[in-house]
């Protein structure tokens, strides 16, 4: 896990490196010549030996690579018998080996999260590749004559390039909940290259195109053996998870997602690797630590629980702004950053995490939905495009009638199958995973997603409807693998106590801000009198779901403010 940046012209290499450090703590390098410039920050966990250093040069080739590559040592094997040697135990050269192999065509046969550049010193061109879901991000800049490409957009913003708001994508945003969903950010020219995509540059033409579309197989499979092969490919997810050279923790709350990693990781007898269980909680009434305590006490493993309280929420606030540099939709980022804090004392660098599940079982309520009527009946909180999520009148007209259209992806003709698509490709796990890779690489830690395997994937998406959803529970055969291992509930009460926080103290506060901050309506964006009037009826009627709107709002005040 590391942090990379790319330009054709010149930076400086100290100052830069200073900005993302946090993803690299353990080695920094770099590479220039003529044309290319390139830094690079290094967060070691496969061969902690300086031979595994970035850059990473053979030949005529450099190789900056954030991630990692679960199945490098079977991919080593195959470049072996190629011809290849090794002389480090990385998958970095891996990487680089089975590029300049196998050209873009070595993507479909990498399995993990990787964001990665590869320079051609002879040939003056660069090659910059995405895995399939979007776990490690990977941004670039374009104008007439110079680009970026970067692992944040933070170290972007040291580059003097132009930071110009992207209003249109603020507005669909505030209204919508829409964001992440296309290439485009929240700041004009620096785009994000899609999940499944890779981009060339040549003599500074930007070609992109995709590598990767999701294969679904219709195959007849029965229940049983569903369960069985659904068992395999879970444990043969956990065991690639698994390749370390450093400590591991697990996040869980004691729910079918965490408790599955659990259970099968102690299956796979791997789980003398897993130092901590992981448990964050910021609301007593609905305080699922008595869960996360059974699956510790059950595993014998040391439990280590992050309580968030009114104390923390400012102060959290604008941490998690200025990591993510973006607005955010909930608390649960704020609790979710104090639990990595801790998670870095104990000295964890990789976190695994049971993100990705919901998507691929039909795990959410929206999906029992669209299962029992159609896919335009699917909704969920914030809003994914198919519901106005804001008052209209917030907005000044200009960007009402030129908001962007939210195309839906209706490739199955399923609205189940549909549903879970467009929540495993477009916004809502795209944002999780984007926000997920910036909180933790905040704390210098690796968060790896084991559901998000493409084999378990795709099988997933194979089966049968009746397998997933049944009396109205989502993710039915994975339950039913567990069986009486987990708490048969349906989706417990949301931990987060935003929306009251929001009327007890937040909503109070921002208003008295935002009747003094004429910059913020400067933006153009929004009306003044009617937001005004919004939100000093959500504070005085103490009723209605504030939170998401309002941390919308508190997101685009913090980014107008710093940075622009």
């Amino acid at each position: 896990m590391c942090g990379f940046v790319l330009s054709n012209f010149k930076f400086d290499f100290k100052k830069n490196s200073k900005v993302i450090r946090h993803r690299g703590p353990d080695q920094t390098g770099n590479y220039k010549d003529n044309y290319i410039n390139i830094l690079f920050n290094r967060l070691s966990i496969i061969d902690l030996n300086k031979r595994s250093d970035q850059p990473f040069r053979y030949k005529n080739y450099i190789l900056v690579f954030n991630g990692e590559i679960y199945n490098y040592l079977e991919l080593k094997d195959e470049l072996v018998q190629a011809g290849y040697k090794f002389k480090t135990k990385s998958d970095t050269e891996v990487l680089l080996f089975s590029f300049i192999h196998w050209k873009e065509k070595c993507l479909k046969k990498l399995e993990g999260m990787f964001a990665f550049c590869v320079y051609d010193i002879s040939r003056k061109t660069i090659f910059v590749a995405r895995d399939r879901f979007g776990i490690k991000p990977i941004f670039y800049y374009k104008d007439d004559n110079r680009f970026v490409v970067s692992s944040e957009k933070k170290s972007m913003f040291e580059l003097n390039i132009e930071k110009k708001l992207n209003v249109e994508a603020m507005s669909n945003f505030i209204l919508r909940g829409v964001y992440q969903n296309d290439k485009n950010t929240f700041f004009k020219k620096i785009y994000s290259l899609e999940p499944g995509k890779y981009l060339k540059i040549e003599n500074k033409k930007f070609e992109i195109q995709k590598w990767f579309e999701l294969e679904v197989k219709k195959e007849k499979i029965d229940y049983e053996d569903a369960k069985i092969k659904l068992d395999h490919l879970i444990k043969k997810s956990l065991r690639l998870s698994l390749r370390s050279d450093k400590n591991i923790a697990v996040s869980v709350s004691g729910g079918v997602d965490s408790s599955t990693l659990i259970y099968k990781l102690i299956e796979t007898g791997d789980d003398n690797k897993i130092k901590y269980l992981v448990h964050w909680t910021c609301n007593d009434e609905n305080d699922e630590k008595k869960f996360a305590k059974k699956l510790a006490k059950k595993f014998k493993k040391k439990l280590l629980i992050s309580n968030f309280r009114k104390k923390d929420y400012f102060s959290y606030l604008k941490k998690v702004l200025n990591i993510i540099e973006e607005p955010f939709g909930g608390l649960s980022l704020m609790s979710s950053l104090k639990t990595f804090e801790n998670l870095k004392q104990k000295k964890i660098r990789v976190l695994l995490d049971g993100n990705g599940i919901d998507e691929i079982l039909g795990g959410y309520n929206h999906h029992i939905s669209a299962h029992k009527k159609n896919f335009l009946d699917y909704r969920n909180q914030p809003v994914q495009g198919l519901k106005i999520n804001f008052p209209q009148d917030i907005l000044k007209k200009k960007w009402l009638d030129n908001l962007p259209n939210f195309k839906i992806q209706k490739r199955f003709s399923n609205p189940l199958k549909d549903s879970m698509y467009n929540d495993l490709t477009g916004s809502k796990l795209r944002r999780v995973l984007l926000q997920g890779d910036h909180l933790t690489m905040s704390q210098s830690i690796e968060t790896r997603y084991p559901f998000l395997n493409n084999e378990l994937v795709s099988f997933c998406f194979s089966l049968p409807n009746k397998y997933l959803i049944k009396n109205d529970y989502g993710k039915y055969v994975l339950r039913d693998l567990l069986n009486e291992k987990i708490f048969w509930d349906h989706k417990r009460p949301n931990q987060d106590p935003q929306t009251k926080w929001m009327h007890e103290f937040v909503l109070d506060r921002f208003v008295k801000e935002l009747e003094k901050e004429e910059d913020f309506f400067d933006l153009g964006i929004f009306d003044k009198y009617h937001l005004l009037r919004r939100l000093k009826q959500w504070k005085s009627n103490k009723t209605g779901n504030s939170a998401f709107p309002m941390y919308m709002l508190l997101g685009f005040k913090f980014i107008k403010k710093n940075f622009t």
